[in-house]
């Protein structure tokens, strides 16, 4: 008699709890599977495949890694963390909106490093190949970027400049009011 209200009860929640695995688990999938385009240019792909300049190629999120040089442009959302290399604007500069991070809705500067500043996404990349980038350990904290960017070094075993998080762009925020950003990914997956 006291049983059956538990027993209704629990099964009511196991399958309210199992409509939302279901329902995170599709919008995981929506999301994995948008596009991007990465600078690959060894790697040969179809023609539908290519990017809109020589070298890149069009991926979905998903198979975005740490160390791939990622274009993102205007309202676009930001498929993993983002070290920024370069940006349209002639300042350095990048807008975001960081709504489905914190809920605020104004944009967020960002900026590209002093050292990429003015040079096309194609100079910053070749600059960066020979050069390494040492993050931190992934933290919860929106507001720290603990990383230093080692020139010459891409083993990263000297000393190195201090990069901080007005330089990084974060997952799942939407850029707004720049035509492109490059950059390359610092945490992907279950790290950002």
């Amino acid at each position: 008699s006291s049983i059956t209200p538990l027993v209704f009860v629990l099964a009511v929640t196991a399958f309210k709890d199992a409509l939302e695995d279901w329902a995170k688990h599709k919008s995981d999938k929506e999301v994995n599977n948008r596009v991007i385009q990465v600078y690959r240019p060894d790697e040969e792909v179809d023609e539908e495949d290519r990017g809109t300049s020589p070298g890149w190629v069009k991926t979905v999120w998903a198979d975005v890694a740490c160390g791939d040089i990622v274009m993102i442009e205007r309202d676009r959302s930001i498929p993993s963390d983002i070290f920024i290399l370069a940006v349209s604007d002639e300042k350095g500069l990048a807008f975001v909106e960081t709504k489905d991070l914190d809920g605020e809705t104004n944009l967020k500067r960002k900026e590209v490093p002093r050292r990429f500043r003015g040079l096309s996404v194609e100079e910053a990349t070749q600059r960066f190949k020979k050069d390494g980038i040492c993050c931190a350990q992934p933290n919860k904290d929106l507001k720290m970027f603990n990383s230093t960017y080692h020139v010459d070094d891409a083993k990263c075993d000297a000393d190195g400049e201090g990069v901080s998080i007005m330089n990084l762009l974060l997952r799942e925020c939407v850029l707004r009011k720049t035509a492109w950003v490059g950059g390359v990914a610092c945490y992907t997956g279950r790290d950002t």
